[in-house]
């Protein structure tokens, strides 16, 4: 979808940006650790779902993201509700499931 697209060019960028970085300093073979991993401006729960399967796009080759971490919290600044861990998703193919699931699924696959 164009929303998944756009979460995969959005961790892209980061990962870019991130190698830039490394590059530029020495000692540059840090591990990165992404926080706060999710989409914004979002009102339900399958809207997440676009960002939790672009994940893999983080773990590219050559990237130094080495971890992941879900943004499953009250939102105050980005507009997000029902990103929560434990909400249910309430459409679509994977309905009934909760982010949680969906997201434990996608960190086994990597």
């Amino acid at each position: 979808s164009d929303t998944e697209q756009g979460c995969r060019n959005g961790a892209s960028f980061v990962v870019d940006e991130v190698k830039k970085l490394s590059s530029d300093h020495e000692g540059g073979d840090l591990p990165v650790y992404i926080t706060n991993w999710s989409r914004l401006h979002t009102s339900k729960t399958a809207d997440q779902l676009a960002a939790m399967d672009a994940t893999d796009e983080f773990f590219k080759e050559d990237s130094p993201v080495q971890r992941v971490y879900w943004f499953g919290a009250r939102d105050f600044g980005g507009g997000s509700s029902k990103n929560y861990l434990t909400d249910t998703i309430e459409s679509g193919a994977r309905a009934g499931k909760s982010l949680g699931e969906v997201w434990n699924k996608e960190c086994n696959s990597l």
